[in-house]
């Protein structure tokens, strides 16, 4: 079985009451009760977009900041993006509604219109939309159903 190393990039609020400790926790728990047969392990700290290119599946919650943050913002996706573009191997999981947004914001601004990415899923599209998340995800390992 392929063992895959995961990177995870997280904004500095933390999630839904959760620091960003607990956020990371919470993910491993998430993956691991989602996808029991996929060996997972995580590459210590946060991973910059930049680096993504030094895992295998690199998970992205970044878009939960205070008003008045573009200046963290903005940097990010543009640096998410182009990765995104030059590592075609690594699966980039957008992990919240709010990091889609931004992200989805920096594609039209850098493209004029939506684009979709082959390496690129989301894992919070709104209610009952999980099981797309799931298939794309064993898709992408090689454990479909």
């Amino acid at each position: 079985m392929k063992e895959y190393l995961v990177g995870l990039f997280l904004d500095p609020m933390g999630t839904m009451g959760m620091t960003v400790d607990e956020e990371v926790d919470y993910i491993k728990m998430m993956l691991k009760g989602w996808f029991p047969n996929t060996k997972l392990e995580y590459k210590d700290g946060m991973v910059h977009p930049s680096e993504a290119s030094t895992v295998d599946i690199y998970i992205i919650d970044f878009g939960g900041l205070l008003p008045g943050c573009p200046g963290l913002i903005e940097p990010t996706y543009r640096e998410l993006l182009k990765s995104i573009q030059e590592c075609p191997n690594v699966l980039f999981i957008i992990w919240t509604v709010m990091t889609a947004l931004y992200y989805k914001d920096e594609i039209e601004y850098r493209f004029g219109e939506e684009k979709e990415f082959g390496n690129v899923i989301f894992k919070d599209r709104g209610y009952d939309k999980t099981d797309m998340f799931l298939k794309e995800f064993k898709q992408w390992v090689g454990e479909e159903e």
